[in-house]
């Protein structure tokens, strides 16, 4: 998919928690994520792991530390996020596990790496939203899988706690 800046205004009150259907066992983070700065550009910032915060494997899937290479100005690019007051979310499918070619633990692994990689240059990502499911697979009486609607075209709903009446909105 590679990198893509959405640029739109920052809404008013923003920096409440987000709440929304990714917590569970693939969401590894805060039960909630702490406001934004108050100066940050964005109120939040989704980004995708495989070309854009790192090389794709051409043909499979990074299943190891050691295959992770972080492309060249992605680390110091999430800094600048970190550091301008964003909160930065990495939103990730992994066929990879739904394949069998990689276990859970081999995912916590490679995002360790990751981790370092990014604290070396002052970044942080204030959590992970992984889907382990293969594209197409179906879900009980119809239900998606909570954490496609980021990157399979859909559009991905939260709500904000602190939005007056409590409706979702869009993000």
């Amino acid at each position: 998919m590679g990198p893509r800046l959405v640029r739109g205004g920052r809404p008013r009150g923003a920096g409440g928690a987000l709440t929304g259907p990714w917590r569970g066992p693939w969401w590894f983070g805060p039960e909630e994520l702490a406001p934004a700065g108050e100066a940050a550009p964005f109120d939040i910032v989704l980004l995708d792991r495989d070309d854009t915060l790192n090389v794709r494997v051409p043909g499979g899937y990074v299943t190891r530390p050691e295959e992770l290479v972080v492309l060249p100005g992605a680390a110091e690019g999430v800094a600048r996020l970190s550091g301008a007051g964003c909160r930065t979310v990495l939103v990730t499918n992994q066929r990879g596990l739904a394949r069998g070619l990689m276990s859970r633990a081999d995912l916590l692994a490679v995002h360790a790496r990751l981790h370092r990689e990014l604290v070396a240059v002052g970044a942080r990502l204030d959590g992970i939203a992984v889907c382990p499911h293969e594209e197409g697979e179906d879900f009980a009486e119809g239900a998606d899988c909570p954490f496609c609607p980021f990157w399979a075209g859909k559009q991905g709903t939260a709500r904000r706690d602190d939005d007056a009446g409590g409706r979702e909105r869009p993000f």
